[in-house]
């Protein structure tokens, strides 16, 4: 089974936010149609897309909405088969370098100047 393509606006074009928006949810669809998903999910995102398809043209609902959907996708992908974006993993993965780095770094201050708080 195929993805519903998103309805091409004419709204998007004028407001920068709202064709980035436009933008990154067409980049996931165009991912997701490269890979083999299982029926059931390709249900579930057509119907957000269909969701997505049946707004007005008004700037502010129609970004918002593109916003959302694409969170519930990626969640939704992410639940059911383990697909995580790279930027997500990429920015857990620096977290706790940066966790860890900031540990040691405490320890040390506090040995080097014998500060401690218990």
């Amino acid at each position: 089974m195929t993805l519903t393509a998103l309805q091409p606006r004419t709204i998007i074009k004028d407001t920068p936010k709202l064709e980035r928006a436009y933008i990154k949810f067409e980049k996931l669809l165009n991912e997701l149609q490269k890979r083999d998903l299982p029926e059931a999910i390709v249900n579930t995102i057509n119907t957000h897309i269909e969701a997505l398809n049946a707004l007005p043209d008004n700037e502010k609902t129609l970004r918002t909405q593109l916003k959302k959907g694409l969170k519930k996708i990626v969640t939704l992908l992410e639940k059911e088969l383990q697909l995580v974006p790279k930027i997500i993993t990429n920015r857990n993965g620096w977290l706790l370098e940066y966790l860890f780095l900031g540990f040691h770094l405490g320890w040390f201050l506090a040995q080097a100047l014998e500060i401690w708080l218990f």
